[in-house]
């Protein structure tokens, strides 16, 4: 499968991603075949001077879904602050509890 990106001449604009460029799909089964039609298409483009056209030839493609993603990074984000969180507190825990535990004995709140 082959795609081409047609840059025109130029800066384009300014206000988003791409501007003055193009992707096109191609029918081509073949580099030599994908030329041919890019010769074509670029001949159809009289109205906007393209100033370069970049072949790919891509194996395989597939839509990214970045909600998805930028849900998943939060989620492990929120995992791992939990993790940071217990573990300070745990931390703190541990300090603590032979202090406590030493005032439980000595306060005669315990029996030993």
């Amino acid at each position: 499968m082959f795609y081409v990106l047609l840059t025109g001449s130029g800066e384009g604009c300014d206000h988003s991603i791409g501007c003055n460029m193009r992707w096109q799909k191609l029918r081509a089964s073949t580099f030599k075949e994908a030329e041919e039609e890019v010769s074509n298409l670029v001949d159809l483009f009289t109205h906007i001077p393209i100033k370069n056209a970049l072949i790919l030839d891509v194996a395989s493609y597939g839509d990214f879904d970045i909600k998805l993603d930028r849900e998943f990074k939060e989620a492990r984000q929120r995992k791992e602050q939990e993790q940071t969180d217990r573990a300070k507190r745990k931390s703190e825990y541990d300090k603590l509890r032979p202090e406590f535990e030493k005032s439980i004995y000595s306060d005669g709140v315990v029996s030993g």
